[in-house]
């Protein structure tokens, strides 16, 4: 933590990765998703571990397997509240839980970004001292790839929804709070469909780094 009394925590939701990017399917096999959603989220994890502006890093889950992994990482765990109907649920349940840990604003950031770098969180968090909430959005804009926020007042997180960069928009105005967007193509790029999973693999080739 380096300004004054903030204490910012980030979370990253995460499904079982055996159960993990489904709409890539028939196109890759069952083991290599596993793999892929598993490596993915170790990058994500420590790129936020090592983030001097971050205090911690709580992986909200479903999976023991994957609480197991972050327990390995040196980062905490929280499973999903039982019967969460939905992402926003879980998301919303674990920025309670940041509040409880004593954090003043949070950072969520989904766990298929292979691509996120260090200046993608510190810009996240440069940002957080001009404004109440930042929004991140996926390549194609109608996605949320992570929410930057204070915690206080609370507002509702539409994770999940086709419109969710919409909506968080429109929560923070509700709510009377500055909004400020943050774009940045390592950010921007996850990996939800065949298309992405190609050029993840055409990315992964041309540089010769292992996403992992």
């Amino acid at each position: 933590m380096t300004e004054g009394a903030r204490r910012i925590w980030a979370v990253v939701p995460v499904k079982a990765f055996e159960a993990a990017k489904s709409r890539l399917a028939p196109d890759v096999s069952p083991a290599e998703r596993e793999r892929l959603a598993e490596s993915m989220f170790q990058r994500v994890s420590a790129v936020l571990s090592r983030s001097p502006e971050l205090s911690g890093v709580l992986v909200v889950t479903d999976s023991a397997r994957v609480a197991a992994v972050a327990d390995r990482l040196g980062v905490a765990s929280l499973r999903d509240p039982e019967a969460a109907p939905t992402l926003a649920h879980c998301i919303d349940h674990a920025l309670e839980e940041l509040r409880r840990r004593g954090a003043t604003h949070g950072l969520v950031v989904v766990s298929d970004l292979p691509a996120l770098a260090d200046e993608d969180v510190q810009g996240l968090v440069e940002r957080l001292k001009e404004h109440d909430v930042v929004i991140a959005p996926d390549k194609g804009g109608h996605h949320t790839n992570a929410l930057a926020l204070r915690l206080e007042p609370p507002i509702r997180t539409s994770f999940g929804s086709t419109d969710s960069l919409r909506r968080h928009g429109e929560s923070a105005e509700r709510a009377g709070l500055s909004i400020g967007v943050f774009v940045s193509p390592s950010l921007a790029f996850d990996v939800d469909t065949p298309e992405d999973y190609a050029e993840f693999v055409n990315r992964n080739r041309a540089s010769r780094v292992n996403f992992s």
